[in-house]
């Protein structure tokens, strides 16, 4: 198990994890794709359509929400296109993202930096859209990844309490 706590810069692994230590977290479903953690998420956009897609936990992504789509979201992007991070190959292209709000287990997730990634081309042909949840919002949260239940939680730290604290667990 790993929690990271983005407010003190501290990553704490551990093999036996006390779960009354995550008292007040919100736990979440995860799903671990060739290694991978993601979780499902519905996007509600501002007409009250919605989309579902899997989520990339991507601890190292400095963006919040990027979505990844071949769809065109008229009326839910904006039209200018301007660099919105830095990967492997570059600089990253995207247009501003605007929906109404996100799903992420019981959490409704209103303000978010968000961006919308066009993918003209990919070699899944059935692919429609997916996303990533970067640093950005996590860094608003202690993150525990819980590998072997399969669960995340989050914790934001405004809901964080004097008798919350992080504590050193033996391994």
């Amino acid at each position: 198990m790993v929690e990271i706590n983005y407010k003190t810069r501290t990553i704490h692994l551990f093999e036996n994890y006390h779960m009354d230590h995550a008292d007040g977290f919100t736990s979440i479903p995860l799903e671990i794709n060739r290694a991978m953690p993601q979780v499902q998420t519905t996007i509600v956009l501002n007409d009250k359509s919605t989309v579902s897609l899997q989520l990339l936990i991507d601890t190292g992504s400095s963006l919040g929400l990027t979505v990844f789509s071949k769809e065109n979201f008229l009326g839910h992007s904006s039209d200018v296109e301007r660099p919105v991070g830095y990967g492997l190959n570059g600089i990253i292209r995207g247009f501003d993202f605007y929906f109404k709000h996100f799903l992420l287990g019981d959490l409704k997730i209103k303000s978010v930096s968000s961006c919308l990634v066009n993918v003209d081309k990919h070699p899944d042909e059935s692919f429609t859209y997916c996303g990533s949840l970067g640093a950005e919002f996590l860094k608003r949260h202690i993150v525990i990844f819980d590998y072997p239940s399969s669960k995340l939680f989050l914790m934001s730290y405004k809901d964080i309490t004097v008798s919350h604290r992080t504590v050193d667990l033996p391994l």
